[in-house]
């Protein structure tokens, strides 16, 4: 955000909305075609003021700062939950949902529960993170399998061996999350691991590990809840086919 114009072809647009001035390079704009601001680029008729900005005076121009995040972020909403529910982020969400019809900004009603997640979307992918580590170490060990048991009261246990019916259990990677969430964050995996529902903390946790695949044939399969006479429910997350072998 500045208070600097620029020319028409520049790389950069000078937008004004509200007598706030923003600046976005031309590519973020014209990157979703369907927006507002994308059409007035592509329209030749439409022309910038003689200080060559793109002018909105009736537009709220503190609310658009969340469009500005949208576009800088290349389509990524900011996070503004709790800033809403606290009533801190100094406009009203109507006003946002409003500049965003006007611009044709495609936000949607989950959009404003994303910060809600965010606990959630952490926990899921500090589990991908670990299982990459222990897909790590199993290379190093020269092991070919490894797998974690997930407990509903969120203790983990690794193990990683030549096939499921050599494994051994490993200390080498520590699943536990040492930060605001810790053992909570696990236990809420287990939770929404084993509600058949939440298929897109499955996915989450699926594509973060498997697009750094070890291996062509490797697999990564996360299995149904079973019970333990003792022990209380688990869910198995089983890695298998990790070695390459045209690298050793």
């Amino acid at each position: 955000m500045t208070d600097s114009s620029t020319p028409r072809n520049s790389d950069i647009v000078t937008l004004v909305v509200g007598g706030i001035t923003y600046r976005l390079a031309r590519s973020k704009l014209t990157a979703y075609p369907r927006t507002k601001l994308a059409a007035i680029l592509d329209d030749a008729t439409e022309r910038p003021d003689k200080n060559g900005a793109y002018v909105f005076p009736q537009r709220n121009g503190q609310a658009f700062e969340f469009i500005f995040h949208f576009y800088e972020d290349d389509g990524a909403f900011p996070d503004v939950t709790m800033a809403v529910l606290q009533d801190t982020m100094g406009y009203a969400w109507e006003e946002v949902w409003s500049e965003c019809q006007f611009f044709r900004i495609p936000l949607q009603r989950t959009t404003f529960w994303k910060g809600s997640y965010s606990i959630i979307y952490r926990s899921a992918d500090n589990l991908a993170k670990n299982l990459g580590l222990l897909v790590h170490r199993s290379i190093e060990n020269c092991c070919n399998y490894a797998t974690v048991t997930l407990w509903s009261g969120g203790m983990v246990q690794a193990f990683c061996g030549d096939d499921r019916s050599s494994c051994e259990e490993t200390k080498e990677v520590d699943f536990v999350d040492h930060g605001p969430d810790g053992a909570a964050g696990l236990e809420a995996m287990y939770r929404f691991l084993a509600e058949p529902k939440c298929k897109q903390i499955r996915k989450r946790i699926l594509d973060n590990v498997l697009a750094i695949k070890p291996s062509a044939n490797f697999g990564l399969t996360i299995g149904k809840p079973q019970k333990h006479y003792e022990r209380g429910s688990f869910i198995k997350i089983e890695c298998y086919d990790i070695l390459d072998y045209n690298l050793l």
